[in-house]
């Protein structure tokens, strides 16, 4: 894929992590590195228990130590239907190499053991 413009929307394909939660996921992320922000688009993700978990989406930044990616938000899957998230970096990031989204506990987590990955993106 060639890299995109400045501005244009760059949308990267996801897959199912190794957490069974991710087992039916189909989607995609679209990014927009001009104004930092990005939509994830999905559906097949297991519902999680709203009272104890969430889900954190996690952005990897090629200027950062990979151990540490930016949240990029959390949120919670009720049914097994589409779902739509808006997502908005805790942090700037300047060149994400890869999107991944695990099962946290409810509220989610600062530094993310990656214990539960349910989705990856293909870079």
């Amino acid at each position: 894929d060639p890299t995109p413009l400045p501005g244009e929307a760059r949308v990267v394909a996801l897959v199912a992590g190794d957490d069974p939660a991710g087992t039916n996921v189909v989607g995609e992320i679209t990014w927009r590195a001009l104004g930092q922000r990005g939509e994830l688009t999905l559906s097949g993700l297991s519902p999680n228990d709203t009272q104890t978990t969430q889900y954190q989406l996690w952005i990897h930044d090629a200027s950062r130590d990979e151990r540490f990616p930016v949240v990029g938000g959390v949120f919670d899957v009720t049914g097994r239907g589409d779902l739509q998230v808006s997502i908005q970096p805790a942090l700037p990031v300047s060149d994400v190499t890869k999107f991944t989204i695990t099962l946290e506990p409810r509220g989610g987590a600062v530094v993310s053991e990656r214990e539960r990955l349910a989705i990856a993106s293909l870079n």
